[in-house]
């Protein structure tokens, strides 16, 4: 019993040493050492995993940690016999994938109080799924308006990333949807504007930093409106086609036309649609249409229905006529441009002509020209064509038209030279020489005075007598008027003109219109007036008192424009003046400047 006892006690002691030594050796291995942090995963992390970092001993529970960038989670410490061997960081939110973290634990102490320092752990995230396509690509031109938005990942997503896509200008875009979590694509929620240019931009909204959200950005084109033109104009003709075009090659199949008309069609090509009415009738107007939802070869859709028109003819109009206005040459042609082929007997028929004067018809197209023998100078003229006209394929012309106009100023220019008077007094003289000399008579003042009698002598200012210029030349032909020489009237003025073999005639009281039939028969006239200002003069005479002013002055005509029973113009041939123009009223003024025996001339045939 006793040896039991001893052996028990012994075995008890020896136990409780080797126990002794056995915790002082756990607590050696389990406390001693350096320490370095090791995290599980420090490459590739998953993104929705905590981070766990093993010390490597067990260190007193003081330490301090933090995260860099700061991340919302919890901090769990994992305890051993001592103190904490492990320290787990479990995110409150995933992680940012591709990113780096830095695991900061401050103040370690072993558990005996020893101070361990500081350690910082580098933990990288796992990288996402990069971008292997995405349609519509950059550049395409030819996008359908029902096209998604769709992008391809080399790899599944597994949450990695957050897609957004945002087109501009803006179109809404659905939720993005995905079957194998490699293809994603976005609908939107309306149709794409054709012909609308895009820039499409995809993001990763997981992602902080710009440069690594930004995933694609690029631009494309949707497919455009396939643009359509018709016939559409009036004076449609029985024959005449309808055609169709297409700014590009369409599906025939999808479009529909609604023609409103009968007749037959066909497709020339792809972008051209023929069409041949029938039974059109006159004065109509009718509308076809091209109906919306026809699609070209690329994909483009026609929106809206097209509508056109084209009419048939209805009544003969006429849309131009002349000539108009004043001084109109006599041989121009009378002229009526219609509207539509009109039937030319019965226009020709319809038309008239006031004054009326013979002539022809001639047609150019629509054009109908009436072309006279000669119109009348100076003569106002009104054409007509009358309501009814005869269309070819339209109905008759409804109302009258006209044109009125007045023909050219006849221009009778004689062929008299010019001569400027060589003495003071020689007007007359010098007027009868330019009227001689349109018949090629050639004759000088001194003659014309001799022989139309010339005895010059002063006046007698005591007894106020002198020569009668009714009879011969008054005084010196180169005297002061009034004084020592004055002039002569026609009667003698005639005379001398008959002394060089012309029938020559003078005349009193005389009309313009009279002087313009003299010219319009090539006859020169020398006309007496007076220049400005009249002054009345008269004398004694053997045949009684003469009225003579000082500032007569004789000039020859030669020329008058307009007819000689309306004439508009003359010529004068001034021997002191030169030539110049004088109206109806003007010559008439000066003819009649003095009296009695005003409106003098000689007429030298």
């Amino acid at each position: 019993m006793l040896k039991r006892f001893v052996a028990w006690r012994v075995w008890f002691l020896l136990a409780a040493v080797g126990l002794v030594v056995a915790s002082g050796a756990l607590f050696l291995l389990r406390t001693q050492g350096g320490v370095k942090p090791v995290a599980a995963q420090a490459t590739r992390h998953p993104v929705n995993g905590a981070i766990e970092v093993e010390f490597g001993r067990e260190v007193s529970a003081g330490f301090e940690a933090t995260m860099q960038p700061a991340v919302p989670g919890k901090w769990q410490k994992h305890w051993g016999v001592f103190g904490v061997h492990e320290l787990d960081f479990v995110p409150a939110k995933p992680l940012v994938p591709a990113s780096t973290y830095r695991v900061r634990v401050s103040h370690l102490r072993a558990v005996t109080g020893q101070v361990l320092g500081d350690e910082t752990l580098v933990v990288t995230t796992e990288a996402p799924a990069s971008v292997a396509s995405v349609s519509p690509a950059a550049g395409a031109v030819a996008v359908l308006p029902d096209a998604k938005i769709t992008l391809r990942l080399g790899s599944p997503n597994r949450s990695l990333r957050r897609l957004s896509a945002v087109l501009s200008p803006g179109v809404a875009l659905g939720v993005a949807t995905s079957a194998d979590d490699k293809t994603f694509s976005w609908k939107p929620q309306s149709a794409l504007v054709q012909g609308q240019a895009y820039h499409l931009v995809v993001s990763d909204l997981n992602q902080t930093d710009p440069a690594k959200s930004l995933l694609y950005q690029g631009d494309f084109t949707v497919v455009p409106q396939p643009g359509v033109s018709g016939t559409a104009r009036d004076h449609f003709y029985p024959g005449d086609a309808i055609d169709i075009h297409f700014s590009e090659g369409m599906k025939p199949e999808t479009v529909k036309f609604d023609m409103g008309m009968t007749g037959q069609g066909s497709w020339v090509d792809a972008a051209t649609y023929h069409f041949v009415p029938t039974g059109l009738v006159a004065g109509r107007t009718y509308t076809y249409r091209v109906t919306a939802g026809a699609l070209s070869a690329r994909g483009g859709r026609v929106e809206a229905d097209k509508l056109f028109g084209i009419a048939t003819p209805g009544a003969a109009v006429v849309v131009g006529s002349g000539p108009g206005g004043s001084g109109v040459s006599r041989s121009v042609g009378i002229s009526f441009t219609f509207d539509q082929p009109v039937d030319h007997a019965s226009a020709q028929a319809h038309f008239s002509l006031v004054p009326g004067v013979a002539g022809t018809f001639t047609w150019s197209g629509n054009t109908m020209t009436y072309r006279s023998a000669g119109l009348d100078f100076q003569t106002g003229y009104a054409a007509t064509v009358s309501a009814g006209v005869a269309a070819q394929y339209g109905l008759p012309s409804g109302r009258a038209y006209g044109v009125s106009f007045s023909t050219e100023l006849e221009v009778v220019r004689l062929s008299a030279a010019y001569y400027h008077q060589p003495f003071t007094l020689s007007c007359e003289a010098t007027s009868l020489r330019m009227a001689l000399s349109h018949y090629g008579i050639s004759a000088s003042e001194g003659d014309i005075v001799a022989k139309a009698g010339y005895a010059p002598r002063p006046r007698d200012t005591v007894t106020n007598s002198w020569d009668d210029p009714y009879m011969m030349f008054v005084g010196d032909i180169n005297g002061t008027m009034g004084v020592t020489g004055w002039g002569v009237y026609a009667g003698p003025i005639a005379a001398a003109a008959r002394g060089y073999g012309r029938d020559a005639t003078s005349y009193t009281g005389v009309s313009v219109n009279f002087i313009a039939q003299q010219i319009h028969a090539g006859y020169p006239v020398v006309a007496w007036g007076t220049t400005t200002p009249v002054r009345p003069d008269s004398w004694n005479t053997g045949h009684g008192v003469v009225n003579a002013p000082r500032s007569e002055h004789a000039r020859l005509i030669v020329g008058v424009t307009g007819r000689a029973d309306a004439p508009v113009s003359f010529v004068i041939y001034d021997p002191i003046y030169g030539q110049f123009s004088w109206t109806p009223a003007q010559l008439s003024a000066n003819l009649n400047s003095y009296a009695p025996d005003s409106n003098q001339v000689v007429v030298v045939r």
